[in-house]
């Protein structure tokens, strides 16, 4: 096991230890029958006072604590959290941490049985594994205020629900089947950003498969900024992170290829599609097509390049358009177009989606008024002010069909269709070891000391052992 994670064990251990706390207990799985009705069933209801609206004789005047991360997420809602508190009279204490600080006071809040916090921040699967059981179920509050959860991206609902697909599910689970215990509220997915001046000055098309990704970025390669700087076709991020590790899985779902198995006990990594993809992105690197650097390439650095116009293409996140396209900051602003991630065989390819979702904690002491936020923010009004004065990456299909809303991110309607496809890193307690293994083995692949090949085989055996030790 990581080292990390044996250390987390230690510190929840002694937070356990010295604060008395009694460990999480009474939690039993979700029905794995599969059926609606599951999610609505006895000892999953809500408190008795869970009656009461916003600004209620019940929740006015009630304080709750949240967490969140301190990056961009809580500066989007801050003043959304400060309008709700003014129609409602519930205090919301915003604690902001680091993305690593998060996780650990996640994971010793939940795993402490503390009620600190009322509202927490989960990080989609790969979180929700850990803390699925310290959750409040919110389908009893969902069918109390008759919310319409269909409203929601269902990609993004569906990594707000335990068991999901993207987790160890029960043999002929469907998506939707699972319990939700949270509620998405700021969430995004990977997309294609192109230099449309470039795509027209060459007779380019959007492309619609990966040939024509290549195609392109072999034609795009080659010419001159204004600053006398070579640009190039595509720019890729090849440092041995993370970033190399999200850039990677866009390219293996769009080849058709997957990470683990259906049932997340093994790794999919020895499959035809994997190598294809490995090889297909190390290609696009060794042909030329992106910069020499690109093995020293987070997403900062691609950022960087693509605002200095070196590159006419980009493979990441959706919110990363705001920042490119920025007229402060960009020499290419304007000159930007977006599209879903081409699948390898035509059509639309699978982008990597991440983001945060809204969980109330089993053990608050003000459920009802943590539901009264969590039912605020995720509404179709607010979610419109946040995306349009914060650039909050919308949960609810409709705000992306806003017409102010694309307005102010004119790839709205591209984002939209790339997170109906998208997918979502799998919920199983070893992926920081896995993700690990897949930045490693591919940046040696893209630095030329073994074949993508290779790469792939590699890992396959790495995660394999990973896996089987629990």
């Amino acid at each position: 096991m990581k080292k990390s994670c044996k250390a987390l064990s230690v510190l929840v251990c002694a937070v356990l230890t010295l604060s008395c706390f009694a460990a999480c207990s009474g939690s039993t799985p979700p029905s794995s029958s599969g059926q609606e009705s599951d999610s609505k069933s006895v000892g999953n209801q809500p408190s008795d006072s869970a009656s009461s609206d916003a600004g209620g004789s019940t929740t006015a005047g009630t304080k709750i604590n949240m967490l969140v991360l301190s990056g961009g997420y809580k500066p989007a809602i801050e003043s959304s959290v400060a309008k709700f508190t003014a129609e409602s009279g519930i205090e919301v204490e915003l604690v902001g941490l680091e993305d690593n600080a998060l996780r650990e006071k996640t994971l010793i809040e939940i795993k402490s049985g503390s009620g600190q916090f009322d509202v927490m921040s989960i990080d989609g699967p790969p979180w929700m594994v850990e803390v699925w059981e310290g959750l409040e179920p919110l389908q009893p509050y969902i069918d109390k205020d008759n919310i319409d959860v269909s409203k929601f991206v269902p990609t993004y609902l569906e990594m707000a629900r335990w068991p999901s697909i993207y987790t160890v599910h029960p043999e002929g689970y469907q998506v939707g089947d699972g319990d939700i215990l949270a509620l998405p509220v700021r969430v995004g997915v990977h997309i294609l950003h192109y230099r449309k001046d470039l795509f027209d000055k060459n007779g380019l098309s959007v492309p619609t498969s990966m040939d024509e990704l290549r195609s392109a970025a072999e034609k795009l390669t080659g010419g001159k900024t204004e600053d006398g700087d070579d640009v190039y076709g595509i720019i890729l991020q090849g440092e041995q992170s993370i970033w190399l590790t999200v850039q990677f899985l866009d390219f293996l779902w769009s080849f058709g290829g997957d990470l683990l198995t259906d049932d997340m006990q093994s790794s999919a990594l020895d499959s035809p599609h994997a190598k294809e993809a490995a090889n297909f992105l190390v290609n696009l690197y060794k042909d030329g097509y992106s910069p020499p650097g690109t093995t020293t390439y987070n997403m900062d650095n691609a950022v960087t390049a693509l605002q200095q116009g070196i590159g006419a293409m980009y493979v990441e996140y959706s919110p990363r358009a705001l920042v490119i396209d920025n007229p402060e900051k960009s020499k290419t602003s304007g000159k930007w177009d977006w599209a879903p991630i081409p699948a390898d065989d035509g059509g639309v390819g699978t982008g990597l989606v991440t983001g945060w979702s809204m969980a109330i904690n089993k053990n608050a002491k003000n459920k009802d008024a943590a539901w009264e936020l969590i039912k605020y923010l995720t509404s179709e009004e607010i979610q419109t002010k946040m995306a349009i004065e914060n650039a909050n990456g919308p949960v609810i299909s409709s705000v992306f069909e806003n017409a102010d809303y694309q307005k102010s991110f004119p790839a709205a309607m591209a984002v939209l269709e790339a997170a109906n496809a998208g997918k979502v890193r799998p919920g199983v307690s070893q992926i920081a070891l896995i993700e690990d293994v897949i930045a490693t083995e591919m940046n040696a692949a893209l630095l030329g000391s073994q074949t993508a090949d290779q790469a792939m085989d590699n890992a396959h055996k790495r995660i394999n052992e990973i896996l089987a030790d629990e």
